[in-house]
């Protein structure tokens, strides 16, 4: 997103993450919010 290349794919939203890691879970949560927003921006 803002990297005017379209909707990120799982690995990208993997690799953004990478060296913030907590224990908490919600990074599935996380990385579908960034797909439905990137989706949504690119209407």
């Amino acid at each position: 997103m803002g990297s005017g290349r379209g909707i990120p794919g799982p690995k990208e939203i993997a690799e953004w993450r990478t060296g913030n890691t907590c224990r908490c879970g919600c990074y599935p949560a996380i990385a579908k919010a960034i797909l439905e927003a990137a989706a949504q921006a690119n209407h």
